[in-house]
């Protein structure tokens, strides 16, 4: 169990240092965007990270509806993946500032989601 959750880890940090990346580089250099691996990448650890933390919840025995931390956190992984979307998202021309305003609550998201997940303590701000 603590080779998988070590392996999470390992890709919340990836996932969420790619993100912020990304995010610089959306703002500052978004030519550089523009290769495919670039698009495919996150996607591809994003699932294994999303799959481990399943197999963690599954391995150490934890119900999001017994674990308010844990729906916590699962919400939020909504609520990232929305703001992740409105960030880089090539689908959709949203405002500059609107991107930018989004990344920092993704980041700030992020952040907590990690919060959550060391301290399981589930805290309104």
């Amino acid at each position: 169990m603590y080779t998988l959750k070590l392996f999470h880890i390992s890709c919340v940090v990836i996932s969420i240092s790619g993100f912020f990346l990304r995010g610089l580089l959306l703002f500052t250099r978004p030519e550089l965007l523009a290769p495919r691996w670039i698009r495919i990448a996150p996607h591809i650890v994003d699932s294994l990270l999303f799959f481990s933390g399943i197999a963690l919840a599954v391995g150490f025995g934890y119900l999001p509806w017994e674990h308010d931390w844990l729906l916590a956190k699962m919400l939020l992984l909504l609520l990232y993946i929305v703001l992740g979307h409105i960030v880089l998202g090539r689908r959709w021309q949203f405002a500059q500032g609107l991107r930018f305003g989004c990344w920092m609550l993704a980041l700030a998201t992020a952040g907590y989601m990690a919060y959550l997940a060391r301290y399981k303590q589930f805290l309104l701000l």
